[in-house]
């Protein structure tokens, strides 16, 4: 049908090529050319179809109708209509989507403007490439070839742009969760001062802290939420390069013992988290399997260590102005406590066969993975009060000492 279709204009085109030059209504010159491009992009955002106008362009050009240099202007602007089918694509679509789009755009704008500014220079050099071809002088094979030259030219420009254009882009269209992952204090310029820049260090550290404990308060619940948890602990990962790296220039200036040891800790806080982080994702795992406790008589067990975890976690988040690490310990201690109970129960019911040994072994398990990043987080929590001066780094030592010989070696 298509082809079809084409014959039938390419017979009734010339009958007006006969009589009637569409040139003759063109403005001279590039004003001229401009509108020949506006009329080839409006006719392909109302049909939607590039390959219908440029046969509508092909068919027009052999009969006569327009000149070789009016019908090439009109391909470019059948390329820049293209661009409206990845507009309406991109209009509530995703971060990645709406930079694919605006690629798009940017290829045809950039290629037809350079093709526009080279048009007489483009179709002299197809003029020769047609004579070495041996191709027949018919405006079809020279639209054509046009066509296929504007293509390669958007090639070679988008190699040599790529780098800006892919810079650009990715500073555009930004999701929320993009914007999140974004270092918000670690500026380049405040590296030049190093207080200032321990301090914009302690501020991210106080937001990837509430990212770690908001991931242990979704792991707490009945059941676990684990698209929360993986989209704070996916923040974590992106975040956590950012932080090492500025870590990295910052040290390698000439700087005080005290912000030496004040950049050891900001490495020992992050590592924590990341450790928290981890802990948490396996027992998000295994809790949504798990599901609810086996049995009515550890339903109190269960839930009264899952919100002494809660709490912590919310005690435990730097960004809080109540933030204190004396009641982060406070916490900690019940959670010890309310672990143990909660394991005795475990293992009385298995040792009973109330539940079967698999089953008691997995509820340990993730009890185990629940109190590991709790202690993680309490960890990371006493490194911020370092920072903040509110606790020495040997009381911060000794506390974690004690919580290693709670049977969580520090990694």
């Amino acid at each position: 049908m298509l082809f079809l279709g084409i014959d039938v204009l390419k017979d009734a085109f010339s009958g007006f090529g006969a009589t009637i030059s569409l040139q003759d209504y063109v403005m001279p010159g590039v004003a001229g050319w401009l509108t020949l491009v506006a009329i080839g992009t409006v006719l392909t955002v109302l049909m939607q179809a590039s390959g219908a106008v440029i046969a509508l362009i092909i068919t027009a050009a052999q009969g006569g109708l327009m000149s070789v240099e009016a019908a090439c202007a009109m391909v470019i602007g059948t390329n820049i209509g293209t661009t409206s089918t990845a507009i309406l694509s991109a209009i509530g679509a995703t971060s990645s989507a709406r930079r694919l789009a605006a690629a798009h755009v940017m290829f045809n704008l950039v290629t037809g403007s350079v093709a526009l500014l080279m048009l007489p220079l483009l179709i002299g050099l197809l003029g020769l490439l047609r004579t070495w071809f041996e191709q027949p002088a018919t405006p079809a094979v020279m639209v054509a070839m046009f066509h296929t030259a504007f293509n390669l030219l958007g090639v070679l420009l988008m190699v040599a742009l790529a780098a800006p254009m892919l810079r650009l882009l990715s500073r555009r269209f930004r999701s929320q969760e993009e914007e999140i992952a974004r270092p918000r204090h670690l500026d380049p310029p405040s590296l030049t001062v190093p207080d200032l820049a321990l301090h914009a260090l302690r501020q991210e550290l106080g937001r990837t802290q509430s990212f770690t404990t908001t991931a242990l308060t979704a792991a707490a619940r009945v059941p676990p939420d684990a698209p929360w948890i993986e989209r704070q602990a996916s923040t974590l990962d992106a975040l956590a390069p950012e932080i090492t790296a500025y870590i990295g220039k910052l040290s390698g200036a000439t700087l005080p013992a005290a912000l030496v040891e004040a950049l050891a800790h900001s490495l020992r806080t992050l590592q924590y988290q990341e450790s928290a982080v981890a802990a948490v994702r396996q027992a998000g795992s295994l809790g949504a399997t798990l599901g609810a406790a086996p049995g009515a008589a550890l339903d109190a067990a269960v839930a009264t260590f899952r919100q002494a975890v809660a709490a912590l976690a919310a005690s435990a988040d730097a960004s809080r102005g109540e933030f204190s690490a004396a009641a982060v310990e406070v916490l900690l201690e019940e959670v010890e406590a309310h672990y143990q109970a909660l394991k005795e129960a475990l293992l009385l019911h298995g040792a009973h066969a109330r539940i079967d040994i698999a089953t008691m072994q997995d509820w340990l398990r993730l009890a185990s993975l629940q109190r590991r990043a709790t202690e993680q987080v309490a960890k990371a929590a006493r490194m911020l009060a370092v920072l903040d001066g509110d606790l020495s780094p040997q009381q911060a030592a000794q506390a974690n000492a004690v919580d290693d010989g709670n049977g969580h070696p520090e990694s």
